[in-house]
């Protein structure tokens, strides 16, 4: 197989995987989406193994799909980063943050416990 065939496939691996992990992230299966995610490490990690083709020895198409990938690429990182604040979101919900960050809280109106003078900054 030559250098443009093994990339032209590793390329289909990664479109692939593209539609494996925007399927996982519209069903919001967290095992599909973690192992489309690996999947898709390992065909990047192939990429890396070959020579890839130069500027010159692409043509139109290849060049297309690559940016199309790239937007895809983009797309999915968005629509991550959104699903992520979202679950933030439910979990601050549902396990609200402490107030103030305090261990032990106050005791009896006589300061914040905690750590002796020495160690207080």
């Amino acid at each position: 197989m030559t250098n443009r065939l093994a990339f032209e496939a590793l390329l289909s691996g990664v479109e692939a995987q593209l539609d494996a992990i925007a399927q996982a992230l519209g069903g919001q299966d967290p095992d599909q989406l973690e192992a489309s995610s690996q999947a898709l490490r390992d065909v990047t990690l192939q990429l890396t193994r070959i020579s890839l083709p130069t500027a010159q020895e692409m043509s139109p198409e290849l060049s297309q799909r690559m940016q199309a990938i790239s937007a895809r690429l983009a797309v999915l990182r968005e629509s991550l980063q959104r699903l992520a604040v979202h679950a933030e979101r439910a979990v601050t919900t549902l396990l609200p943050r402490a107030g103030d960050g305090t261990t032990y809280g106050k005791s009896l109106g006589r300061g914040p416990a905690g750590l002796a003078k020495a160690y207080k900054s």
